[in-house]
Order: structure tokens, then C-alpha cells, then sequence
């Protein structure tokens, strides 16, 4: 099992059991007039929807962060999880639709829920809270992450990745600078019209 620097011995086990409703674990960012970039992770913000998978085994459920159940409309992604051989835990992430040269779209992504055909969604994957039965909440966010990336060299997918990070632009003063300077920088210069999102670790 991939290690988490540590601190997955420093953690209390809480056994086979997983929470029904996973406890949100990042909200909108504060931003403090001093910014200090080695605080901050930094991801591409794909144009999608937010969805958390519920892995219990063999039964893999998916929701949204409002809790709705959408399992039925992304069958191949549960398929696809269950199928990684994860143990029992929650993984949250974003699904994203591509439109028709491939490039994540909102509006392809809606089209495709509004058509039900969803099976060229795929689902990229920033976090792990819960995992074989330990509360990973309490581990900072680039510990997590690293695990949760050990994770992912192990399973490959076609519809489920791991979502990397990247390295702070070097003029960048703020999370905000981030995200706009980057989202710029992208459509000027690729059709990928995404932004980088910043996220912080402690």
C-alpha cells in the first residue's frame, strides 16, 4: 500500500465501515493579502461537474456534492472503478464531457446528461478522505495526494484518472493571478480553454 510520508501510522484506524455521507473536505478558498505559494497546490480546473464515488467493496456508488445519487446515469464509471480493485473508501473528483475535438466542454458535458449518452465522460480524481477504513482528513492535502497518486500507478483506467498537479508560474502573486494568468495563457495559446485551480495544502 502506497505510504503517506508517515503519517498513515500516526492515524487511528476506524475499521470496515464507511461514513453514508462523505463530510465535505475543501470549500472556497480564503484568500489572505499574503500569499505564499509553497501553501497552495496547483490543478488544472476541468469545466465539469464535482462528483464523490463511494467504494464499499464490490458496490460502487456515485453522488454529487449535493448528494444526489448518480450512479444510474454514469455506468461506466462505476463499472471502471470497480473494476481498479480500490479498497473501501470515498474518492472525489470532477467528470468532464469532451466535445467534439476531444477538448473538456460544460455544455458537452450537459448535452450528454440531457441525451443520456455519458459514456464518453470521463472522471479525473483530486482527493482521497476516507480509504480502507481510515479517516484521511486530518493528513495535510499533499500527503493525501501522494498517496492517492500511488494509488493510481498501480490501476490504469481509460475513464478514471488521477488528477496532477503542476508548478506555480513564477510572476504569480495570488491563487486568483494564478487561475487568470493561466486560463490566458491556455486559450491564447491551445484550444484547451482551462484553468488552473489553486488549492491550499495547509
Amino acid at each position: 500500500m502506497p505510504s503517506l510520508q508517515g503519517a498513515w501510522q500516526r492515524l487511528e484506524r476506524k475499521g470496515p465501515s464507511l461514513p453514508l455521507i462523505c463530510p465535505k473536505t475543501h470549500s472556497k478558498p480564503i484568500f489572505r493579502q499574503s500569499f505564499n505559494p509553497d501553501d497552495w497546490a496547483y490543478e488544472i480546473k476541468f469545466d465539469g461537474y464535482r462528483i464523490l464515488a463511494r467504494i464499499d467493496g464490490e458496490r460502487i456508488h456515485l453522488f454529487t456534492r449535493n448528494g444526489n445519487d448518480w450512479t444510474h446515469k454514469l455506468p461506466h464509471i462505476e463499472k471502471s472503478i470497480a473494476a481498479m480493485g480500490f479498497q473501501s473508501g470515498w474518492l472525489d473528483g470532477e467528470v468532464v464531457g469532451p466535445n467534439d475535438v476531444g477538448v473538456p466542454d460544460f455544455q458537452a458535458l450537459q448535452n450528454a446528461f440531457d441525451s443520456s449518452r455519458t459514456g464518453n465522460i470521463t472522471y479525473f480524481v483530486f482527493d482521497v478522505p476516507f480509504y480502507a477504513g481510515f479517516d484521511l482528513r486530518a493528513v495535510p492535502l499533499t500527503e493525501r495526494r501522494e498517496f492517492l497518486k500511488g494509488l493510481f500507478e498501480t490501476r490504469a483506467s481509460k475513464t478514471v484518472h488521477y488528477s496532477e498537479t503542476f508548478d506555480l508560474p513564477a510572476k504569480a502573486s495570488s491563487p486568483q493571478h494564478v487561475a487568470w494568468d493561466w486560463k490566458a495563457s491556455s486559450a491564447s495559446a491551445s484550444p484547451r480553454r482551462m484553468s488552473r485551480a489553486a488549492r491550499q495544502t495547509g
